[in-house]
């Protein structure tokens, strides 16, 4: 199973996890490093947040467990300049990282549907007609658009690789794997406006992320170092002159 959320250790030597908004405590054998699957609820509602698998709980040696209830479940909503709501796009839903599309029509987003399902999903923004982009039964994150608007650009987690794809939105096709160099993790960034370059973060083993470039416009593609370092890359995108 797939658990977002950081292991502690109560007193009594039970495992404190958060699984799909629940805070969870299993029996656990450290010696022999084995973990019951019979779990006991300590409390619904327990949001994980952070990209680093953090939960608000936390546990003391005198017995003491303090933690903060929340939601994972949000909603996609239109805001005019001025912060007024014009329109709500989905009901409240597992759902992250929403990305427009250049031509303003649609937009893509992520949906955590289970502990081994996150789709990536576009939504017309007139119709309010929702496509998945990504595969079923696995996971997938940080989608960005091409230039077309047609086009969706993600990172998914196939036969436990991490990898880029990019699907029409047009629905009734299978993602492309674009195969990236990543050893651990990957992101989605941005593609350039011009239509050549897609942008990403690629993990490289562990607490190390640098950002590679790949020519979308080269009959086959292919993956170009971009900045490397000792130190975590991340975050970037393009200017709107590419």
């Amino acid at each position: 199973k797939v658990i977002r959320s950081q292991p502690i250790v109560d007193p009594d030597g039970r495992l404190l996890l958060t699984e799909l908004g629940q805070l969870l405590a299993y029996p656990f054998d450290l010696d022999r490093g084995v973990l019951s699957e019979k779990s006991v609820l300590l409390s619904g509602k327990v949001h994980t947040g952070a990209r680093q698998h953090q939960a608000p709980f936390s546990a003391a040696a005198a017995g003491m467990l303090a933690f903060q209830t929340g939601s994972a479940e949000t909603e996609l909503v239109l805001l005019d300049l001025e912060g007024r709501v014009v329109r709500k796009l989905t009901t409240p839903e597992r759902l992250g990282n929403p990305s427009i599309s250049p031509d303003g029509r649609r937009v893509s987003f992520e949906i955590f549907t289970d502990s081994t399902e996150r789709l990536i999903w576009a939504q017309d923004l007139d119709r309010g007609v929702r496509t998945a982009v990504s595969s079923r039964g696995s996971y997938a994150d940080s989608s960005t658009w091409g230039a077309d608007s047609e086009t969706v650009f993600f990172d998914a987690n196939l036969g436990g690789k991490w990898d880029a794809f990019r699907n029409s939105v047009s629905g009734g096709t299978e993602p492309e794997c674009l195969e990236s160099p990543a050893k651990s993790g990957l992101t989605m960034f941005d593609t350039s406006p011009d239509g050549r370059w897609l942008l990403a973060g690629v993990g490289m083993g562990t607490n190390r992320n640098d950002i590679y470039l790949y020519d979308l416009t080269a009959s086959k593609g292919n993956w170009i170092e971009w900045s490397k370092g000792p130190s975590e890359e991340d975050f970037s995108s393009f200017s709107p002159d590419s």
